[in-house]
């Protein structure tokens, strides 16, 4: 019978470092203030893949995730979008005047700054937080020695298994 090599615990350290992941990247989220809806940091989660000679384990994000996470060059979103982030954004936050300036109706306020919001990105683009790659760097830097140490465990427990299975079995 041909032993196989049981990867119980680099699973579990792997499972643990995206679970850590999950939870330092939805940390980072709030920290910097990138929680319109909340709906990006509430909805993250990791998948694992597992084969005969792989495993893979990613982050199931928003698709809106990469316009947190990297810079944009001047673009103009859809207003759409613009008017429902503001909603979100500042939801009943607005003032209701600026100097006697700005309509005391919130609607058209709403409008206004989702209108002179997208003119800014038209302009400048905007700046990427980078919050998942430093997350993953952060974290990988606190887990590398743990996954090295899981699979190092894992090819012992295999080796030790398959040679005793050679050695008492005729």
């Amino acid at each position: 019978m041909e032993e196989e090599i049981k990867w119980t615990h680099t699973i579990q350290a792997l499972k643990d470092y995206a679970e850590a992941v999950r939870q330092t990247y939805k940390d980072n989220l709030y920290i910097l203030n990138h929680i319109a809806s909340g709906k990006l940091a509430s909805t993250i989660d990791y998948a694992f893949e597992i084969s005969n000679t792989h495993i893979d384990v990613s982050l199931r994000l928003e698709d809106y995730w990469k316009y947190i996470e990297y810079d944009t060059k001047p673009h103009f979103p859809p207003y759409k979008a613009m008017l429902d982030w503001v909603k979100v954004k500042f939801h009943g936050s607005l003032p209701n005047t600026y100097n006697g300036s700005l309509p005391t109706n919130s609607d058209t306020l709403e409008k206004r700054m989702a209108y002179f919001t997208q003119q800014k990105i038209g302009r400048e683009g905007t700046k990427g937080s980078h919050a998942l790659k430093d997350t993953i760097q952060e974290v990988y830097d606190d887990f590398s020695l743990r996954i090295s140490q899981a699979v190092q465990q894992d090819l012992n427990e295999g080796i030790e298994a398959i040679m005793l299975t050679a050695f008492t079995s005729k």
